[in-house]
């Protein structure tokens, strides 16, 4: 087995465990979400991730899931840094390729760097930014392909993708904030998964197909 096919074998894995150290997070959350600090554990509905990562609960206790909480932060940042380089070995197109590989791994660099608190908020910010960009970047390469569930797939995941971006920088039906913030991470987990296994150097071509 080559190192490019045990890696693109790893990838879901490492996300799988990083999705479920962030769940054992979750359990072990003491409690607490804004519109209710008094809380007791973790509600999908209404805490973000990011409550899981500070020192401290906010109901005032101290975090005991937050060793948790960057543990799964880290494995799926390695995870799709480790996608974001070896993906874009495959695209045809020099100036995309670069694109796609350093603002793959910066938006991963910035998305684990947001397990430091002081940093979170400019770190979501340069995270959103690079991932908004590289996310483009990866629907726009996969159109020539003959895949449309892979295509349709790709365009409803970054449209969601910004839709999130607008209700958090625009402070806009921010009660669905938290439920938005699991789904599209699931969503992504899936996404990335499905393009690493699918897609290959032939399938950017403009009227290529795998196997042509």
């Amino acid at each position: 087995m080559t190192n490019h096919s045990l890696l693109k074998r790893l990838l879901p894995v490492g996300l799988l465990l990083g999705l479920l150290l962030l769940a054992i997070s979750a359990r072990q959350y003491p409690g607490g979400y804004n519109a209710d600090p008094s809380s007791m554990g973790f509600y999908w509905a209404h805490n973000f991730f990011s409550d899981l990562l500070d020192p401290m609960a906010i109901n005032g206790d101290p975090n005991v899931a937050r060793p948790w909480a960057v543990a799964g932060v880290l494995a799926i940042s390695l995870s799709l840094a480790s996608f974001f380089y070896r993906f874009s070995e495959r695209i045809p197109y020099g100036g995309s390729a670069r694109v796609v590989r350093w603002s793959g791994i910066a938006a991963s660099l910035f998305g684990l760097l947001v397990i430091i608190p002081s940093q979170h908020d400019i770190m979501v910010l340069l995270s959103g930014i690079c991932t908004l960009l590289v996310f483009f970047y990866l629907m726009v390469l996969v159109m020539p392909s003959r895949q449309p569930w892979l295509k349709v797939a790709s365009v409803v995941f970054l449209m969601l993708f910004y839709l999130a971006t607008a209700m958090y920088f625009g402070r806009w039906m921010v009660e669905y904030l938290p439920l938005m913030q699991k789904l599209l991470l699931l969503i992504q987990a899936g996404w990335v998964v499905w393009l690493d296994h699918a897609v290959e150097r032939e399938d950017m071509l403009p009227g290529k197909t795998a196997g042509s």
